[in-house]
């Protein structure tokens, strides 16, 4: 009974694991400029160039970053 009420959610959580392990494979450059990205605010922008993220997934993880 327990599983079959949660079921649902549980795949959900797991679709949504697949997807955050599935930015990890995206490298980004090290010398990206963040500046020239348009539509990044200037606080992800900051962000971004400061901690100088290796992947998408990484870079996900940044508060105020989405």
């Amino acid at each position: 009974e327990i599983k079959i009420k949660y079921e649902g959610y549980i795949n959900r959580q797991l679709s949504e694991i697949k997807k955050l392990e599935s930015l990890e494979k995206y490298y980004l450059p090290r010398d990206l400029n963040y500046f020239k990205i348009v539509g990044l605010t200037y606080e992800a922008q900051e962000k971004l160039t400061k901690i100088k993220p290796n992947t998408l997934g990484q870079a996900s993880r940044i508060a105020g970053i989405s």
